[in-house]
């Protein structure tokens, strides 16, 4: 019995330890022109809004459409169209 509880200690303090976003996390998922994604609280929008840096877009491609959304933590969400 006592390892059943310590078992379910475990599994919970690393559910808490691993809930919310790392802060440097960019992902991105792209369907051809199409953008969308997630960062962590160590990019700003505007980091992620210049395409030059390729965060959402390559560089060669111009983002349009781009709709950033900030979360209380400080992490966001992205999408966007590429073009070239």
């Amino acid at each position: 019995m006592k390892s059943a509880y310590w078992s379910v200690g475990l599994l919970t303090l690393v559910a808490a330890c691993s809930s919310g976003t790392s802060p440097n996390l960019l992902t991105q998922n792209r369907d051809g022109n199409s953008v969308t994604g997630r960062f962590g609280s160590n990019w700003s929008a505007e980091e992620i809004g210049r395409s030059g840096l390729g965060a959402v877009c390559e560089p060669s491609e111009a983002t349009e459409n781009l709709v950033v959304t900030l979360l209380p933590d400080g992490s966001g969400t992205f999408s966007a169209t590429c073009t070239s």
